[in-house]
């Protein structure tokens, strides 16, 4: 596995890091530091202690959760304090076999359907149990088809919604810490997913504006990239311009789609065709075209998912879409496995053969954008992912992709996969939600073990962009991507 190790190593820079030269006086990399759990819309964030680390901290000898940070004018600000060991929420004590992020985020969702709108607890501090009380903002309750049409999920997502307008960059571009033109790309095309889901369209509707400005910034800049310089090998390609051409034609072909303005088609052609150029003669895609990157790897898996969902959407929209580069990428997909439908990181030493669920997700859309359901390897991804389904969330680098793909492929696998999905991660999205109306992203073995979090390295646009987009999924008013 050492090579899938490096390769790990690499791709926490997801899509690379603007204007840096690393060495010596390298700044401090965006995501590294403190990695908190949020813990809904408090306003605080902690650590879950199990039950040994919470009786070293004197709690006794059940689950806790300790306040690592509180911000200013939130519900829990004065409430709460760094430092504090949570014992108890909403009068529950934190079971052993559950996580205590999401125990804790259903007492904050039952606080905030109740009358008071009071959520207590109960804290250790200063060595002694105290009860801590602080009102939070009534929503309501889920609604009882949650996961379809509920009231509760669809305000979370329009408090997203509101939140990446409010961020908008004028430009049109969202903030991304990382990648430059590349990770701007990205997170603004996701973005714009999310209010064409809405139901808006460009110029019109509540975030019709946004969608435009969204567009234009696509328009002006897929294909392009910042290219950045590498001192840790002194040599290396370090293009990361497929993360751009890849992600682009899916929000440019949605807005073609309600539009039909033929120049947003032309613009689909162009990044199509160097989607096909930068394929590697593998049959994959890497960070970009030119070799080997600084690692001395080429291909990874997940970024061939966007590029061929991307001719998938082309095609879809009548544009010819050659068929010798397509038939290589899904050999060169089925080649990563190891027979049981899992998608692995590539087709080298090392990294091929181990499966996983959200590479897996991108690959079922990737199939079907491209209409190849009836491939032999398609049933074989679908069974794996729907026995894998609950590993999203510690997915590679970026669980943010990871579940949003994995609510593409639940929905399109029919309705009781989809409930699946949202009854497993549910508590992920609800806990995740911030007081501004922004997601945070959780943390996981690889980023703690790595000391980077890279969904919080590209910023809270791009966290936002993606849990809001699922949120929005079961009643998402796109019509290519992912139908």
């Amino acid at each position: 596995m050492r090579n899938w190790i490096r390769g790990s190593v690499f791709a926490v820079w997801l899509f690379g890091v603007s204007g840096v030269v690393w060495g010596q006086g390298m700044p401090k990399m965006p995501g590294r530091g403190d990695d908190f759990f949020n813990l809904g819309p408090t306003g605080a964030a902690g650590t879950p202690l199990d039950a040994k680390q919470a009786e070293e901290a004197g709690a006794g000898r059940a689950p806790a959760i300790r306040v690592d940070r509180v911000d200013e004018k939130t519900p829990a600000a004065g409430h709460l304090r760094k430092g504090d060991v949570i014992l108890t929420a909403g009068g529950r004590p934190f079971p052993k076999r559950e996580d205590p992020v999401h125990l804790f985020s259903r007492a904050v969702e039952a606080a905030e359907a109740s009358r008071t709108g009071i959520l207590k607890l109960t804290v250790l501090r200063g060595g002694r149990p105290q009860k801590v009380a602080f009102k939070m903002r009534r929503t309501g309750p889920h609604s009882r088809t949650c996961p379809s049409r509920c009231k509760k999920c669809k305000a979370a997502a329009m408090a997203g919604l509101k939140y990446l307008a409010d961020h908008q960059s004028g430009d049109g571009s969202f903030e991304c810490f990382t990648g430059g033109i590349n990770g701007k790309v990205a997170v603004t095309t996701v973005a714009g997913l999310a209010f064409l889901a809405s139901g808006s369209v460009p110029g019109q509707g509540p975030f019709g504006k946004p969608i435009e400005k969204a567009v234009g910034y696509v328009m002006r800049n897929a294909g392009k990239e910042s290219v950045f310089k590498s001192r840790m090998t002194g040599k290396g390609n370090m293009s990361q311009v497929n993360w751009n051409v890849g992600y682009a034609p899916w929000l440019l072909a949605e807005a073609y789609k309600t539009t039909g303005n033929p120049a947003l088609l032309e613009k689909i052609k162009e990044l199509c065709a160097a989607i096909v150029k930068n394929q590697e003669t593998s049959g994959g895609w890497g960070h970009g075209p030119g070799g080997p990157n600084a690692l001395n790897y080429v291909e990874l898996e997940i970024v061939s998912n966007f590029c061929l969902t991307s001719l998938g959407a082309a095609q879809r929209l009548g544009v010819e879409v050659p068929k010798e580069p397509v038939d290589r990428a899904i050999e060169w997909i089925v080649a990563t496995s190891a027979g049981d439908g899992g998608v692995g990181y590539s087709t080298r030493p090392g990294q091929q053969g181990f499966g996983d669920a959200g590479r897996t997700a991108g690959a079922i859309i990737a199939f079907h954008t491209l209409k190849l359901d009836r491939h032999p390897f398609f049933g074989k991804m679908k069974s794996y992912f729907r026995r894998n389904m609950d590993k999203l969330i510690g997915g590679h680098v970026s669980p943010c992709m990871h579940l949003l793909s994995g609510a593409m492929a639940a929905k399109m696998e029919g309705r009781q996969t989809w409930k699946a999905y949202m009854n497993t991660f549910r508590d992920e999205f609800m806990a995740a939600r911030c007081p501004d109306g922004s997601f945070s992203a959780r943390p996981t073995k690889e980023s703690q073990q790595l000391h980077h979090n890279t969904d919080r390295g590209l910023g809270p646009a791009w966290i936002t962009a993606h849990y809001t987009l699922v949120l929005l999924w079961n009643d998402s008013k796109l019509r290519i991507i992912g139908k």
